[in-house]
């Protein structure tokens, strides 16, 4: 037998032509695939924004609550007899008492309605919070520092219960492709309350002494529980199941991008 013809190449015109061909065929694709994203966004902004700005508004006030001590609670605590150790105590008590309600919430939350959770938790905080206000006279220092670390380590379990409750229901309505984008606008309502909150409660300090901080923050808490109650009864959102909540710390704590961030 000859040998083989060998595979006659691709002419010049004929190669131009279909990389032309396929460069069109990856844009037109494209271009279809991001409108249907930002298609999917405006509807979300349009029908389901209150839930992200919920989210916001709760990572601000939790935020808010201790920044808000800032101005004036060292100086009653001190001037009460209180040390300065036992002040920084204080402080420290909410985000313990954070992390250890953060682990609790997953295990809530596959058997409760995140907005029913959001709703009794947010009205728990605003009674603790203005009977704080209310309950400043006392004189004793150990009675005082008592009451402000049972205060802190309260309100602080509350919010490790609230704020993965009103993520989870924003990360399971926000589209795939925005979430970045949503949990930064988070992120930033965070710091907002960073600056914001030793300005208010100094001018609230001023205006109206001890108990007035304690008061509006409390009357905040209580419109955000009613601002639960009234989103929640719009939209069912079913619990997590046990394979989307159950991750220990433990396990999280094996990757060194955690560790690096803690």
């Amino acid at each position: 037998k000859g040998p083989k013809a060998s595979p006659t190449p691709a002419k010049p015109a004929e190669a131009a032509e279909a990389a032309t061909s396929g460069e069109a065929t990856s844009t037109s694709t494209s271009p279809s695939a991001a409108e249907a994203q930002a298609a999917e966004f405006a509807a979300f902004k349009r029908r389901r924004w209150g839930y992200l700005l919920f989210t916001m508004l709760l990572g601000f006030s939790s935020e808010f609550l201790l920044w808000m001590l800032a101005p004036f609670f060292p100086s009653e605590a001190m001037g009460r007899g209180v040390s300065r150790e036992v002040v920084g105590l204080v402080f420290a008590c909410q985000p313990i008492a954070l992390l250890l309600g953060a682990q609790l919430a997953p295990l809530l939350l596959r058997s409760v309605d995140p907005f029913l959770l959001l709703q009794r938790s947010l009205f728990l905080q605003a009674v603790v919070i203005a009977g704080f206000g209310l309950a400043g006279g006392v004189a004793s220092p150990s009675s005082f520092a008592s009451c402000a670390a049972t205060n802190r380590l309260l309100l602080g379990f509350l919010s490790g219960v609230n704020e993965p409750a009103a993520q989870a229901v924003t990360l399971r309505l926000v589209p795939g492709h925005a979430v970045s984008y949503s949990l930064s606008l988070v992120l930033g309502s965070r710091f907002a309350a960073m600056v914001a909150g030793p300005v208010a409660g100094g001018m609230l300090y001023a205006f109206g002494g001890f108990p007035l901080p304690f008061l509006v923050t409390g009357s905040g808490f209580v419109g955000l529980g009613c601002l639960a109650f009234v989103i929640g009864g719009q939209t069912h959102v079913p619990p997590l199941s046990q394979a989307q909540t159950d991750v220990p710390t433990t396990q999280l704590l094996r990757y060194p991008a955690v560790l690096l961030v803690l």
